[in-house]
Order: C-alpha cells, then structure tokens, then sequence
C-alpha cells in the first residue's frame, strides 16, 4: 500500500515534491519524443485510462511485486532445499537493500541517489518495470549452465531466455550490454573447461543475446544526437556528478563484499556465485570507463547496469549466507547478518523520506 501512495503522489503532485520520471516519461509518449522504452508506451496508455493516477501506481506497485517474486524465484534455484518462507525472507531482504548511511560524511550520509548503486529505483519507471524481467533472465541463464554442458537446449528454452532479455531491453537497454559480456565470459571459460563438449549448447546461449544487442543499438540511436556522444575516460561522468563517488559505491555494497571476504575461494568453486561477482565487475568497468559528454554527463546513464548488477551480487551473496549458516560459522553470520541489517535500515529510511516528499535525486 505504501507504495501505491508514493507512485500516486508522484503522478499527481510530481512537480512539487514527490519528484519522479513518471511525468517526463508520460510527456515522452504525448509528444512521441525519445519514445525508445516500452515503459513509455505503458504509462501513456495508462494514462488514457479513468482514474490515471491510481491505474499507474498499480501498475507499478505490480512490477515490484513481481520483482520480489522473480528474486524469490533465483533464490529458490539458489537453495533447492531450503523452506520456502526462508527464501521468501531472503528475496524480500534482496529487495529491501540500500546504501548504508553514514550521517557524519557529506552526501554520503543523505538518501540522494547520485552513484548510489541502488538496487531498490522508485522514482524511474523504466527500472522498475525492467528489472523483474532482468532477475528472470538470470535464472534462466544460471539453469542453462548448470546442465548446457551435458543436456541440450530446446527451441523453447531458447525461445524464452530471449524473449525474456527482449522485454527487458524493450523498457530499459541499460542491461543487456553489462549481462552479455559475463555471459560471453562464462561461455568461454566453460567452453575450455569442458573441453568443446555440446558446442552447439554455447552457441544456441550466445546467439539468444543478439536481438537484445540489435534493439539496444537501434534506442541508442533515438536517444542520441550531435550535442552527446559516447567517450572513455576514468570516473569522468561518477566524479561530476558526486565527489564522494568511490566510499559511496563502497557503501553500496559492503554485504556483498564482507560475503566475498569470507567465501572469495567460491569464485572459481561455484560458478553461480562467480557469475553474479563477475556481472558486477563488467558493469563496474562500464560504470567507470563509459560516459557521456555534453548535457547528459552527469545524467549517470551507465549507473542502471551497476545498480541491477548489485542487486544480483547481493542475491548470489544471500545465497552463500545461507551457506555459511548451514556451516554454524557463528562469526561470519552474526558480522554479516549485522551489516546487512545496517542495508535494509538504509532502505527503511530512504522510503521513509520518499513517502514524505523528500527528493530521490
């Protein structure tokens, strides 16, 4: 319910705190003005609708929802043995995750998302309907690799892997670039690890991501002009738009590390957890090195991979938190369910400040 208010104040007191895309997003399809996202067309035609407001906030209430039904259903892949109310638990906490707040640093200890890599967006549309969508994705990839190696494809599997990274890219194209090159990665090391078995497996997975990379380059196309290009320079558009940008991103993510610290032999052991660490490296790269100039640099375009590619992290870390409960390490559990727990207060305050008109951005 409460974010049904939040999404209903946003439509409707939108320019006076509350503030959200909802509204640009909403004038995108009016005007048929950078109309590249499937979100757009969405709210538009929701926005024909009776009672407009309230039919949005539902809508996008339902992708949330489905969101934590979708990471609910990764971490069941995750923990085939474990209750489901546990795991239920642990997609809720996924999806209750934030930067930890420290009051004393300057803009570090405020709720503005300016390289926050944020897992939870309620102020962009194209996130939060993308995201469910992307977790899907991941769980169908992570099935794929646990048996592509000895048991074949279908057309069907395919047919939904790829629908599936379509519709994600048809609301938002952030993150097909960042996936696709993990996936590239983890097919080229399985490849040589099971020495060329099932070629045909790899690649039946490999071409499953080029309709996403066709339609990625096609809305890259409307969204560009001659006043922004694309340009390479370290940290160029994460310094612009916040000073503190690194401790941010630390802050971001010290669960997930503080797991890693404790399980980093699991990488190269596990090669579930592996892929969710190595999607958050190949989008932290493109978040560092990949920027636009012009009107859009401090936009931070290439944050929206890193912020779903956090979320994953934190998902594959929840999942090897279990595992360190399941080994009664008393210490790493009661560390990490303690940092954890300094996540989710950050997240309780931010929708606190939200859902009394304070500023995402």
């Amino acid at each position: 319910m409460m974010f049904i208010f939040l999404f209903h104040q946003q439509y409707y007191h939108g320019t006076n705190g509350f503030m959200s895309d909802m509204l640009m997003h909403i004038e995108f399809f009016k005007t048929g003005k950078n109309l590249y996202s499937l979100t757009y067309v969405c709210l538009g035609l929701l926005n024909m609708l009776p009672n407009p407001g309230d039919c949005i906030a539902v809508y996008q209430t339902a992708l949330l929802l489905l969101g934590v039904f979708a990471t609910k259903k990764l971490l069941q892949f995750l923990m085939p043995h474990k209750d489901k109310w546990i795991v239920w638990v642990y997609a809720w906490m996924c999806n209750m995750f934030f930067k930890i707040i420290i009051p004393l640093i300057p803009f570090v200890g405020t709720f503005r998302y300016e390289v926050i890599l944020n897992f939870n967006v309620y102020h962009n549309p194209t996130y939060i309907a993308m995201k469910p969508f992307a977790i899907l994705s991941v769980y169908y990839f992570l099935t794929f690799i646990k048996t592509y190696h000895t048991k074949r494809i279908s057309v069907k599997q395919w047919l939904i892997f790829t629908g599936l990274m379509l519709l994600t890219t048809a609301f938002k194209p952030n993150f097909i670039v960042g996936f696709s090159l993990a996936v590239l990665c983890v097919l080229i090391i399985d490849f040589f690890r099971h020495k060329g078995k099932n070629i045909l497996n790899y690649i039946i997975v490999g071409t499953a991501v080029l309709p996403s990379i066709g339609l990625t380059l096609f809305q890259q196309s409307k969204v560009f002009d001659d006043s922004s290009h694309l340009r390479i320079g370290f940290m160029t558009a994460l310094n612009a738009m916040n000073q503190y940008s690194l401790i941010t991103i630390f802050l971001s993510m010290v669960f997930p590390l503080a797991i890693l610290a404790y399980c980093f032999r699991d990488v190269v052991k596990d090669k579930f957890y592996a892929f969710g660490v190595l999607q958050m490296v190949t989008n932290l790269a493109i978040t560092f090195f990949v920027y636009e100039d012009g009107w859009r640099l401090n936009h931070g375009n290439f944050l929206w991979s890193s912020y779903f590619a956090v979320g994953i992290f934190c998902a594959v870390s929840m999942y090897k938190h279990n595992k360190l409960v399941e080994k009664n390490n008393k210490g790493a559990v009661i560390i990490t369910s303690a940092i954890l727990g300094a996540h989710v207060m950050g997240w309780l305050n931010y929708v606190f400040d939200l859902l009394n008109g304070g500023r995402p951005f």
